[in-house]
């Protein structure tokens, strides 16, 4: 089970032990393995106080200078790697040069299945204007780290919408929302949400 940020909407201690039990509750009986990354709308202590680095068992971690993280783990065959792409303050995401150098150190052995990265903030242009400015603000830089390497699939959420895109050789797919998403019949430059 990945979640890609947004855990917790108030940012609050209560409401990511709230969603770390509701997580656990679903995937313990299924004998399903949890991950999840922070979003713009998240809180890193608090986050990090209560659901660690994300992963229950992580093989390596990353903490910066400013909390922020990324953490690894495997799961049939697949290596899944989380990144902290949270500004805070701010609807955009980032990936500064440690995560990425943090990246780029990982063993260079390829996963039996390929590797996974979880971010919240989409590394791909989007077509709705209003979007763009709130995606990931650096992505040549994701695209440098991930040239030849095993990563087969970026995993995202933030935009509401679900796209399918491309980072270099990498599938890029963003979720949408599971309380609001986008309405695409609004007229054009303006976003209107569905949170029915």
């Amino acid at each position: 089970m990945v979640v890609t940020g947004d855990v917790a909407d108030d940012g609050s201690r209560a409401a990511y032990t709230r969603a770390g039990a509701l997580l656990s509750a679903y995937a313990g009986p299924r004998g399903a393995e949890v991950f999840c990354t922070t979003g713009n709308h998240d809180d890193r202590t608090a986050f990090r106080e209560v659901l660690g680095s994300g992963h229950r068992k992580p093989e390596a971690a990353y903490e910066g200078a400013a909390g922020e993280r990324a953490a690894v783990g495997t799961v049939g065959g697949w290596r899944l790697i989380t990144l902290d792409t949270l500004v805070p303050g701010k609807g955009y995401g980032r990936l500064d040069g440690g995560r990425l150098d943090w990246l780029r150190e990982l063993p260079a052995e390829p996963a039996p299945s390929g590797t996974v990265l979880v971010c919240h903030h989409p590394p791909v242009a989007l077509d709705v204007e209003v979007q763009r400015v709130l995606g990931l603000r650096n992505p040549g830089e994701s695209a440098e780290t991930i040239r030849g390497t095993d990563v087969r699939l970026i995993l995202c959420g933030d935009s509401h919408l679900q796209i399918l895109g491309r980072l270099e050789q990498t599938t890029v797919w963003v979720t949408p929302g599971a309380v609001r998403r986008i309405d695409l019949t609004a007229r054009t430059g303006t976003e209107r949400a569905d949170t029915t």
